[in-house]
């Protein structure tokens, strides 16, 4: 008999709490990523379909065309048009990465074309949940190799993984945050890296540069952030030895072969290499925008910047108000860590995002939450914040405050992820006006508690559970002594809420979203059951502009759907 079986029943169920203990965090996580699946129909999604189409065109007949898939499915405005065909807009990385999930799929559904709504829960847990969670396990083992303590470390893992737009871009099929994992495991890889002989250096920069190549595969905008590691590896190489040239040599050779596909797909296509989807695109008004500018980049503005930033709409630090710390954190890194390499790579390449977001003429361009065009910098924030939470890290009065940036912004990530992760460009205060209106007003889409008999508020029961005990475990992180977590919690739980009452009072009220706006979304919401309200809907919260007791459809019970009959 083994050891294990004779050992006593407490000791083997107290290393199984002990192992529990060590993944729970985890496993919360990838509950929170995994429990809400938003699917409405009738919107039209110019990024997710042209990925899905393009992944369906190379299984089913080998082409890059997606023609037969409009013509099968919906119409969608993120495609270009060149010699009569229709091709996807988009850089095509995240199709080939979903092309054997859906041939896998097929082959499940006796060969024929699965519904767009299995097509989309599938290829988004295998394309976007799964990669995102990948990379979040990634990053704590990256922090854990700093020898961090385990509170700073959960406080960085969670709020990247719950507190940022990596929460909602890491659940659909949007390229912004992919590329952003790739670039940020790149980042990692160097920082990491051990390039003394013996030491796996070559093998550890070849991945590295594979990551940064995928990432400009992905997402066109990795291309301005790509050549920066390079020159990373090449700083941290600086004695310039056999095998850090070699190092080198194999980070490009690697990066050389996903820029190779690249490349080729835009000459199969466009028969130019150098000739993206961009120039091209189907849709006049895009088309028109994309063509008077470089891919819409005018002149730097810092009202369009200032948008990007802090703005209700879609300000970056409006809804991760953490990431803020990232700038005392790269002067911290400069003159007390000696950390410099890392700092000017973090800064050059926030740096470089905000005059791109800035030169945006058009800053809001689709639906969105948060300003997509800086998803893809949030992994170089972690370093810094890092910095600024270990230099307060001692001073509980100045460690709360750190502490309630993160739990706002988890509140705020985890409850627009849970009901509508779509912001249009009607609404001046979105997070409010769509994610409290239509969530308090039973709206809510598709998710685990649905499969357990679960409706409207009650079905996200589970989901405000899970939130919950991860903002416990925040926030009763930091010790040692009752009396210091208590100053901790208080300090964060005070900021937490000046924040979001401050929200709350001082934008909620100030520009009514229109009735019209808050229609065109409920008129198409699934799931469709009794519990929906249109008048409700426009009542919550504050009255909506042009909102009318006897509107169609206004107090009346939305239809029943055959589904839920």
């Amino acid at each position: 008999m083994s050891d294990v079986a004779t050992q006593p029943l407490y000791a083997r169920l107290g290393r199984l709490l002990l192992r529990a203990r060590r993944w729970w965090l985890g496993a919360a996580i990838a509950f929170i990523y995994l429990y809400s699946f938003p699917y409405f129909e009738a919107r039209y999604s110019a990024d997710e379909l042209p990925h899905i189409y393009l992944a369906m065109a190379m299984a089913e007949r080998g082409s890059l065309a997606i023609d037969d898939e409009i013509r099968s499915f919906q119409l969608t405005v993120g495609t270009s048009t060149y010699n009569g065909q229709t091709y996807s807009s988009h850089a095509p990385g995240m199709s080939l990465l979903l092309v054997p999930v859906y041939a896998v799929m097929k082959l499940c559904s006796g060969g024929k074309p699965p519904p767009l709504a299995r097509l989309f829960f599938w290829l988004r847990l295998f394309g976007a949940a799964i990669p995102s969670l990948l990379f979040v396990l990634f990053l704590s083992r990256c922090l854990d190799s700093d020898d961090r303590d385990r509170a700073t470390r959960r406080l960085l893992v969670l709020g990247y993984a719950v507190g940022s737009m990596a929460l909602v871009y890491g659940t659909l099929l949007l390229s912004h945050h992919l590329a952003g994992a790739l670039l940020g495991t790149s980042f990692f890889l160097i920082r990491g890296i051990d390039l003394r002989p013996g030491r796996g250096g070559r093998v550890t920069a070849a991945l590295s540069g594979l990551a940064a190549g995928a990432a400009a595969l992905v997402d066109y905008t990795a291309v301005f952030v790509s050549p920066v590691l390079l020159v990373y590896l090449l700083v941290r190489a600086r004695d310039w030895t056999y095998g850090q040239v070699a190092a080198a040599i194999a980070f490009c050779l690697a990066a050389a072969v996903p820029v190779a596909v690249l490349l080729t797909y835009h000459w199969l296509c466009f028969e130019s290499p150098f000739t993206t989807g961009m120039h091209h695109v189907t849709d006049p008004a895009m088309r028109n925008w994309l063509n008077s500018e470089l891919f819409g980049l005018g002149g730097f503005s810092l009202a369009h910047l200032g948008q990007q930033l802090v703005s209700p709409r879609s300000g970056i630090f409006y809804y991760s108000p953490f990431l803020l710390l990232a700038g005392p954190g790269l002067v911290l890194m400069i003159t007390r860590q000696g950390h410099i390499a890392e700092a000017v790579v973090c800064g050059f390449v926030i740096a470089v995002s905000y005059v791109l977001a800035g030169s945006l003429s058009h800053s809001q361009v689709g639906w969105s939450v948060g300003s997509r065009y800086l998803a893809y910098t949030v992994p170089f924030y972690v370093v810094p914040v890092a910095a600024t939470v270990e230099a307060v890290r001692s001073r509980a009065i100045a460690l709360g405050p750190a502490v309630g940036l993160v739990a706002a912004a988890m509140v705020t990530f985890t409850a627009l992820a849970a009901v509508f992760p779509y912001y249009p460009d009607g609404f001046s205060d979105p997070f409010f006006n769509i994610t409290a209106r239509f969530g308090l007003a039973g709206y809510l889409p598709y998710n685990l508690g649905w499969l357990l008999g679960l409706s409207g508020l009650a079905s996200v029961v589970p989901y405000l559970l899970v939130v919950g005990a991860l903002l416990l475990a925040l926030l009763c992180s930091f010790g040692p002594g009752v009396a210091r977590r208590m100053i901790v919690a208080g300090g964060a739980l005070s900021v937490t809420a000046a924040i979001l009452t401050g929200y709350y009072s001082l934008l909620c009220h100030r520009v009514p979203p229109p009735a019209s706006s808050i229609d065109s979304i409920s008129t198409t919401w699934q799931p469709r059951y009794r519990g929906l309200d249109g008048a409700r809907l426009h009542r919550t919260i504050a009255p909506s502009a042009g909102f009318c007791q006897n509107a169609p459809g206004c107090g009346q019970a939305s239809p029943q759907s055959p589904a839920q009959e």
